[in-house]
């Protein structure tokens, strides 16, 4: 390789990491960053390329993270081997085998232990039944054979390293940097809440973190504890235990506190204590030593190499050696020295580290100091110009926790209308994380529900100069526009975000209403055929796509997908207007002849009722399905206000808004919208069973079954009639009944929700479960994305013992929600027994 020139020409790198490292903040985000950062006093120009769009080729070397994505690494290596470019890796490998496996079945055992009311003779006999099989590591061989160096941080993790991929790979050490955030005054924490001298211990409330073990071994000591969990766990029954721990002595639980007064815990604590499973190294723990406290720290992960005899260390398992390392570190003087001692690990010397390496690999000297310093204001300028996100905090930091509780409880705040509190809560996240996709796009999300969106596209445009290409923020862009009523940027941009996501629904439905307010049909005929390719099923969309096809004048092709409708869903009520137009044009094209050439040139100036109000209305429905609630119901009240409603459109926007109604408990409006219904129509089938729905919801069963029978007498195949009538006979206990009910409603409509979670239930207790998966199989096929329902469909796997299809599902779920609760306590329920183990969370 060419000589670099350490004078004329800086080190060009190109740090490569997931694509999700500034929405999903971790360690790896925080190391990629502080790197970037630091390095430019180094004369090291950097770019950060989380979409794999930059060549390799263009840069010195590439620098990637993380072991845990082993196949994206290997993709990213090998695309810098192709180019002729050396790469690095900051592994931050955990030895898994030796603690992942073991952490879920003593929590589950601690979790049992406070549900069992603390009982120490259940605990010491069933603990001696606890066993697991060691989790496999990740698959890095190529990339561990490959690399130009392997950077570790500390001794633990090389061991790990030579142990799961052999002597072969360069590993350099290179230890992570800490800081902390304020000097801390004792009298700010003790005067808030009364206690002093006391054990502490910082992180977020999960098995890892190992809290319960923690009050295990002080059960019976009589000295205060404080825990600051940051106030979000991903392990609700976890962060239960954790709260109804009963010990002898003061237990004070802390949420969320400001980074002043965690200086001050850290001054007020005679200790801090981390008995976690595993740390690379637990920053919170060198945090406390900077403090000059005492410090006991696991010793599982590389903490020993950080701290060496500064620290106390106890084994996670074992509540005696958690117990015994607490009580000598708590009785001890502080170390004198400690926190000079750890002063030592900065972000700078970490880059000093990472840059002598990379001269290393290069062949090139260092810099001297001196040129570092010459070179560097160029080389920032340079790194300022690539607009890189800016250094934030991750979950190794409480300041990541804080920042994670905040994008939570924002986001909780929004899905309950409370707008203002979400502004506040969100729009802090992103003052500590300026460049965290999720926070931004859920800041414009917020201020587009309340009605302002100037400000909304101003977050989603600043989402997208993250990554240009996020999907979401490019939808949310657009819905700012049509609100604004710039009807052709918003075309454009929902065009964008589907070449990205062919088959998100949101700017489907967007691009619709665009398309019939603009009168533009081509590039939706385009999205509807590609993305019905991929979900044939879908039978909405092939009615969207039958009404656009009539747009665009091309009726028989029309008639045909409207037939494929009709043949699926006989009461589509779209798709039966659709076939009147069809055949009005088809008796015109008789009568007329050549003259209907003519017409169909001015079909746009005169539009049927398959339009725009259709396509809203389809839009409510798919917000109502996918839980989007205000939406729906602000979309449904504004439709309802439009002059010139068909009647059968003005009556499904009743009926759409009476069920919304429900949805908010407003049980009194929606019987006023179903009352108005059954005015204009009183052989509304819908609003007679929505009446006999209410009815049963007050209690009134009798009057309930009599409007489902009502409705029956009209439509004796309605589907919600039938689903009723199977709520009844399950409330008079006649299973075997309701059973039948429900079958026969969901063979008349496999998307009926309250039928089919019927069947679910029912199922069970009559032991049909391959009917359960029959129906549930069929509801998916059309929506193939309901994650409640794919669980349900893993829940019936497992069930008929089938752990490999149940695992799939699973799977399914986890990559679109990975802290999907249920998804989760089911994949463990599924590991056990494939393991041979009877036990379960």
């Amino acid at each position: 390789m060419k000589e670099l020139s350490t004078k004329k020409k800086p080190i060009r790198v190109l740090m490569q990491n997931r694509s999700t490292a500034f929405s999903h903040r971790g360690g790896d985000t925080v190391l990629m960053e502080r790197l970037r950062d630091s390095l430019v006093e180094y004369g090291v120009e950097t770019k950060v390329d989380i979409e794999m769009r930059e060549n390799p080729a263009d840069y010195d070397l590439v620098h990637l993270f993380n072991f845990a994505l082993p196949e994206l690494l290997e993709m990213q290596g090998k695309r810098a081997v192709e180019a002729g470019r050396p790469f690095v890796v900051s592994t931050l490998c955990e030895d898994i085998a030796n603690f992942h496996n073991q952490s879920i079945e003593w929590g589950k055992l601690l979790f049992e232990y406070v549900q069992n009311g603390q009982d120490k003779k259940w605990y010491e006999e069933t603990k001696q039944n606890i066993s697991w099989n060691p989790c496999p590591g990740f698959p890095n061989e190529w990339i561990a054979q490959n690399a130009a160096a392997l950077y570790t941080n500390g001794k633990s993790e090389s061991d790990t390293i030579r142990r799961e991929y052999g002597s072969g790979p360069r590993i350099i050490e290179v230890q992570l940097g800490h800081e902390i955030q304020a000097q801390g005054d004792p009298e700010m924490f003790i005067k808030q809440y009364g206690v002093k001298d006391f054990i502490f211990c910082v992180g977020r409330f999960e098995t890892r973190k190992n809290q319960l073990m923690l009050l295990k071994a002080l059960e019976d000591v009589n000295i205060p504890v404080v825990l600051a969990g940051g106030g979000f766990s991903y392990q609700p029954d976890y962060d239960w235990a954790v709260r109804n721990f009963k010990r002898k002595g003061e237990t004070l639980i802390l949420d969320r506190i400001s980074p002043e007064m965690m200086a001050s815990a850290y001054m007020a604590c005679r200790i801090h204590v981390l008995a976690s499973w595993y740390e690379l190294p637990g920053l919170v723990s060198l945090e406390a030593a900077r403090y000059g406290k005492n410090v006991v720290a696991t010793l599982k992960g590389t903490a020993g190499d950080y701290m060496g005899d500064w620290a106390f260390y106890c084994d996670p398992s074992d509540w005696r050696s958690v117990q015994n390392a607490v009580l000598a570190a708590y009785y001890s003087p502080a170390k004198e020295g400690i926190s000079d001692f750890v002063k030592r690990y900065t972000w700078d010397e970490t880059a000093r580290q990472t840059y002598s390496s990379y001269c290393d690999i290069l062949g090139i000297s260092s810099y001297k100091e001196t040129e570092a310093g010459t070179q560097s204001q160029g080389c920032r300028q340079s790194w300022e110009s690539m607009q890189t996100a800016s250094i934030g905090q991750y979950d190794m930091d409480f300041s990541a926790t804080n920042f994670q509780e905040l994008l939570e409880r924002g986001e909780v705040a929004a899905m309950n209308k409370d707008f203002e509190l979400a502004k506040t809560l969100l729009g802090k996240a992103v003052n500590i994380n300026p460049y965290a996709i999720k926070a931004l796009r859920s800041l414009g999300a917020v201020h587009l529900a309340n009605s302002d969106p100037e400000t909304g596209a101003m977050f989603f445009r600043r989402a997208l100069e993250v990554d240009k290409r996020d999907s979401k923020s490019l939808s949310g862009l657009g819905m700012c526009e049509t609100m604004l009523k710039n009807h052709e940027k918003a075309y454009e941009i929902f065009l964008q975000s589907l070449d990205i996501q062919p088959n998100e629904l949101v700017p489907i439905l967007q691009l619709l209403e665009c398309s019939y307010v603009l009168g533009r049909f081509d590039d939706l005929e385009r999205v509807l055929n590609r993305y019905l390719r991929e979900n044939p099923n879908d039978v909405e969309m092939q009615f969207c796509l039958a009404g656009c096809l009539y747009k665009l004048g091309r009726f028989e092709e029309s008639g045909i997908k409207n037939q494929e409708v009709l043949s699926r869903n006989p009461e589509h009520r779209g798709a039966k207007d659709l076939e009147r137009l069809l055949a009005e044009e088809s008796a015109k094209k008789k009568c007329v002849g050549e003259e209907s050439k003519l017409n169909k040139l001015n079909w746009q100036a005169d539009p049927p009722s398959m339009g725009a109000i259709d396509t809203r209305l389809l839009g409510v429905e798919d917000k109502k399905r996918t839980k989007n609630y205000d939406e729906a119901l602000r979309d449904i009240e504004s439709i309802i206000e439009e002059p010139g409603l068909t009647k059968a459109q003005r009556e499904k926007a009743i009926l759409l808004k009476a069920d919304l109604e429900v949805v908010f408990g407003r049980l009194s409006e929606a019987a006023r919208c179903y009352d108005n219904a059954l005015k204009e129509n009183p052989q509304c089938p819908k609003a007679l069973a929505g009446k006999g729905a209410l009815a049963a919801a007050s209690g009134d069963w009798v009057k309930g079954k009599a409007y489902f029978e009502q409705a029956l007498v009209i439509d004796k195949d309605f589907d919600i009639a039938l689903a009723g009538m199977g709520l009844w006979a399950q409330f008079r206990g006649e299973l075997t009944v309701a059973w039948q009910y429900y079958q026969k409603a969901l063979k008349k409509n496999p998307e009926n929700t309250r039928a089919l979670l019927g069947v679910i239930e029912l199922g069970y207790a009559l032991n049909h479960l391959e009917e359960v998966e029959k129906a549930v199989g069929d509801y998916l096929e059309m929506h193939p994305g309901d994650l409640d329902f794919i669980y349900a469909l893993a829940g019936c796997y497992f069930a008929q013992n089938r752990v490999d299809e149940a695992k799939t599902e699973v799977d399914k779920i986890t990559l679109f929600q990975p802290e999907h609760e249920k998804a989760l306590e089911l994949r463990d329920m599924i590991e056990a027994k494939i393991n041979g183990s009877n036990l379960a969370l």
